[in-house]
């Protein structure tokens, strides 16, 4: 968009009502300085008002995300605000009607259409307010209207307009021709949707940028209302982002007696570069050629008010004036009391200790602790607060004596560090095998840490993640914060990340050993189903078998046939005689369990043994009071369809 176009909507915008306010208002520059006749009538004893510095809306604090274009619309003048018992407001998220946006443009337009006599809307009538502008609108065909299912259409001028329909207004008038992207710069709009161009056409001037999202594409929100804070960011990004002065503080610094000298004393303004003029005053009068940032006071200022005017300016920015509260001079007086630049003894680190040293002074002095320039303690230490982290500490010592001018000195400003969280490295605790559930022991912490589960660490850190808990592609960010993880298949990795923060503390990251994930444990299997069919006879009367590692090296070597055959059959009672110890019987139980995932030992073995003991066949074998040694063979293979599948056996055996 060009300028014509920027200057067009930042006059409209204040001509049809969208911001309070109108063509004229004048731009924040403070009080003006006092002419030559106000020089004359000043009074001793009088002042200047303590005035001036951004004007800033109640309801828009240094926090809000639009605070800059908002502040920049004060600053020009484009928005007075809404008077209220709280300050003027600029009520941020009101919206923007439809016949407002129609003055916009009929006023951007220079446009001095009358609208007919018969207007083209069944809720707009000739003599309405607004009623030329928005039957303009109709004429140049920038608005249709809404169809009716019978007779003129309506046009809502009550209504809020949404984003689309903005995007589509501002498209037209500026006259633009852009071309259709073949990829949709936001998530919820695609190719073919209306005004699908415009919206597109709007994110590639930068005049939108979306909402963001936790992940993929900014959303646009076609359908929303356009807010009075995002028409705001609209204006100030076609004005092309021009800097805007935020005030700080002014004060007089020094002593203001006669013989000593005064300093304007700036802090806390923005942005970096603020360029600064002074004027001072006495009694609310400026003294002439006193346009330097200090004053030497002589004895014609006893008695005297003293303040300082400064004007601040930055290239594209409204000038911003503050004229400083008004300190009384004070008679010359003694030589100061001597002291010594106090100094700071102890680590400047958030939880620790400091104090001062002071060294030699005639009069004992007070002591003050400052953090960034504000009194944050007083007294011979100070323990440093976690909200002291990374900001600049220093200590001043003042001595006042009856007929002495005080005397305050300052130190060495240093930094205070942050905190320092103490940790262990993670553990994983439990069996690393596929399906099981893991926990996470991550030792003494001085701060609470999270903990992250992260399967594959170096394959997410070859495709671009992140170990660090800021970036959007941090590792951790897979899953939700947890002490326990069911662990994925068998061949990947595991790993877990304990992360710690603290208000003005660094932040502590530590990482665990990975360990790849083994398949089932399948002699554990073997065990538990052993374990699981004693428990089942002893509570049927019956008397437990003793476990045989031949049998279960038989019933072992028979599952692995079968899963390698990928058939299911019992083996023969000649084939069994090879692992038994005697041929008075054997019988056999087996059992397939197959699935897309793998199992855990206690589901394959419950499985196992909760079917056979649902078959009457397989029960029988289970409950024969005269077996009395057994073994159990498990194995677990993929087979071709892709299914895992576990498949059990138990031999019975009679022994003498």
């Amino acid at each position: 968009m060009g300028l014509r176009g920027v200057t067009k909507v930042l006059a409209v915008m204040l001509l049809c009502g969208l911001f309070p306010g109108g063509p004229g208002a004048p731009p924040i520059a403070g009080p003006p300085a006092p002419s030559a006749a106000d020089a004359r009538v000043a009074t001793a004893g009088a002042t200047l008002p303590v005035s001036g510095g951004t004007r800033r809306f109640a309801d828009v604090p240094r926090s809000h995300q639009f605070y800059r274009p908002i502040t920049w619309m004060y600053a020009e003048g484009l928005s007075t605000g809404i008077k209220s018992a709280a300050g003027v407001r600029y009520a941020p998220k009101d919206g923007v009607s439809r016949e407002a946006m129609a003055v916009f443009l009929y006023r951007m337009e220079g446009a001095t259409y009358r609208g007919p006599a018969r207007s083209p809307f069944v809720d707009v009538r000739p003599g309405d307010k607004f009623y030329d502008e928005i039957a303009w609108m109709y004429a140049e065909g920038l608005s249709t209207g809404i169809k009716q299912a019978s007779g003129k259409p309506k046009y809502a001028p009550k209504a809020t307009v949404s984003r689309e329909a903005m995007a589509a207004f501002i498209y037209r008038l500026e006259g633009a021709r852009a071309g259709v992207p073949a990829v949709s710069p936001f998530a919820d709009l695609r190719r073919g949707d209306p005004f699908y161009r415009e919206i597109a056409w709007m994110y590639a001037e930068g005049l939108s940028t979306g909402i963001k999202q936790k992940s993929g594409k900014p959303k646009y929100a076609p359908k929303a209302r356009v807010s009075r804070e995002a028409m705001a960011a609209f204006l100030y990004r076609l004005a092309g982002e021009p800097a805007v002065i935020d005030s700080g503080s002014l004060t007089i610094a020094g002593t203001p007696a006669v013989g000593e000298t005064v300093t304007a004393q700036t802090d806390g303004w923005q942005p970096e570069g603020v360029l600064f003029t002074y004027q001072w005053f006495l009694d609310g009068a400026s003294i002439a050629g006193a346009i330097g940032r200090s004053l030497v006071l002589d004895a014609s200022a006893e008695g005297k008010r003293v303040q300082v005017r400064v004007r601040a300016s930055v290239p594209g920015a409204v000038a911003v004036s503050m004229t400083s509260p008004p300190s009384l001079v004070a008679p010359k007086q003694l030589d100061p009391t001597p002291g010594t630049r106090p100094t700071i003894s102890g680590t400047a680190q958030v939880g620790k200790t400091v104090t001062v040293r002071l060294g030699s002074w005639a009069v004992p002095p007070s002591v003050s602790w400052l953090i960034d320039g504000k009194t944050v303690g007083t007294g011979a230490s100070l323990v440093l607060a976690p909200e002291h982290g990374g900001k600049t500490l220093a200590v001043r010592a003042t001595a006042q004596a009856p007929g002495y001018v005080a005397t305050t000195l300052q130190s060495s400003p240093v930094t205070v560090a942050l905190g320092k969280i103490t940790g262990t490295k993670p553990k994983i605790v439990g069996s690393i095998r596929a399906a099981e559930t893991v926990s996470v022991d991550a030792g003494a912490w001085s701060v609470q840490p999270k903990t992250y589960w992260v399967p594959n660490l170096q394959k997410a850190l070859d495709t671009g993640g992140s170990l660090d808990p800021d970036d959007e592609d941090f590792v951790g960010n897979l899953y939700r914060p947890s002490s326990t993880f069911t662990l994925w298949d068998e061949g990947t990795t595991i790993t877990v990340i304990a992360v710690a923060d603290a208000p003005g503390y660094g932040r502590l990251v530590m990482v665990s050993d990975t360990y790849t994930v083994l398949g089932l444990d399948t002699a554990a299997v073997e065990k538990e189903i052993h374990r699981l069919v004693n428990e089942y006879r002893v509570s049927q009367g019956l008397q437990a078998m003793v476990w045989d590692d031949r049998l279960a090296l038989g019933a072992r070597t028979w599952v692995q046939q079968l899963n390698a055959t990928e058939t299911f059959t019992h083996s023969t009672t000649e084939w069994r005689k090879q692992y038994a110890s005697t041929t008075w019987g054997t019988g056999e139980n087996i059992g397939r369990f197959c699935g897309s995932g793998s199992s855990t030992v206690a589901s394959a073995a419950n499985g196992a043994v909760k079917r056979w003991i649902a078959s009457s066949d397989h029960l029988r074998n289970i409950t024969t009071s005269s077996w009395d040694t057994t073994g159990v063979g498990v194995d677990v293979r993929t087979f071709r369809d892709g299914l895992m599948c576990v498949t059990s056996s138990q031999i019975f055996e009679n022994r003498p």
